[in-house]
């Protein structure tokens, strides 16, 4: 027979639902006050007791589902015998905020103190984790998750194309470097625009910027302005400018990024087909409970007939 599915009781999946609902909810109410406000160390006081409260909640539903089904069998998934993603991130999520609330515990802190080792500040960022909790509602709604397992299998297609997108922005940056990596030299470092081609890491920020157009034309016009600031062959230049941006957003933008969108899309109408496949072979296996099961035709009186 195999292993026995398991399920949670709904009653049981709607309180954890809620209680993640309600964790986001208060997370939103946090307020910054001025320093030496009092509103402040009372606003401290509360959401450090309500987090600990949905810390301690949702620790205690992984603590008893591993308690119950083991640590193998809670991180599988039973239809694909695959990783299941939702009990491993859960985990995950869970074992942050555990070493976030031990690096604040005074008998953590007083072994750490005795071993003259101080605890990272960047540990604190572990606590940021706890917004990723939203992503659970996939898990009962099924319309998300079939968004995510949609992008999950457009993450292959889309590889090909991140290499592509690398690739220009690799050329572009270098071919900036080589026109327009002195523009601006004879500027005061005050007076230089944000975005140039000096070094390699600002030429790949640079074309980066350009390709989301975010304010190109802001950008391109920058470079115009340098050039007609004393430049010989000023005309010759702003055209050499003009086609440079105009076909790293034309390539960048318009090409190479709407293939993004037109693969997610394709993905998008592929499983759609696949949801209507599946939905009309359940129709079709399902018997109609309105015909008679006795006016089935009989296998051996039609042989009989056409025998005769």
């Amino acid at each position: 027979l195999g292993e026995p599915q398991w399920r949670a009781r709904p009653l049981t999946e709607i309180i954890v639902i809620l209680a993640l609902v309600a964790n986001l909810i208060v997370m939103t109410t946090y307020v910054y006050y001025p320093s030496g406000d009092p509103r402040a160390e009372a606003q401290e006081h509360f959401l450090d007791m309500v987090d600990l409260f949905f810390f301690c909640f949702f620790t205690l539903e992984v603590v008893l589902k591993i308690m119950a089904l083991g640590l193998m069998q809670y991180i599988r998934d039973e239809s694909t015998d695959l990783y299941d993603w939702y009990s491993c991130f859960d985990l995950f999520v869970v074992v942050s905020c555990s070493l976030d609330r031990l690096s604040k515990s005074w008998l953590v802190a007083l072994i750490l103190n005795a071993m003259h080792v101080q605890v990272p500040h960047e540990i604190a960022y572990l606590r940021t984790f706890r917004l990723l909790r939203i992503f659970r509602l996939a898990r009962n709604w099924k319309g998300l998750a079939n968004i995510f397992a949609t992008m999950t299998r457009s993450f292959k297609d889309i590889s090909y194309l991140l290499v592509l997108l690398s690739l220009v922005m690799f050329v572009y940056a270098a071919v900036g470097m080589q026109l327009f990596g002195k523009q601006f030299e004879d500027m005061e470092p005050d007076d230089r625009p944000r975005f140039n081609f000096e070094s390699f890491h600002m030429a790949l920020m640079t074309v980066f910027v350009v390709t989301s157009a975010e304010n190109w034309n802001d950008i391109m016009g920058d470079f115009i302005y340098g050039v007609r600031q004393g430049a010989i062959n000023s005309h010759t230049q702003e055209k050499i400018i003009i086609a440079y941006f105009c076909s790293l957003v034309l390539v960048g933008n318009f090409v190479v990024l709407n293939l993004f969108l037109a693969i997610l899309l394709d993905n998008f109408a592929a499983q759609g087909e696949e949801d209507d496949d599946d939905s009309d072979s359940d129709s079709d296996s399902d018997p109609d409970p309105d015909q008679d099961p006795d006016s089935l035709p009989d296998e051996a009186n039609e042989e009989s007939a056409r025998a005769a």
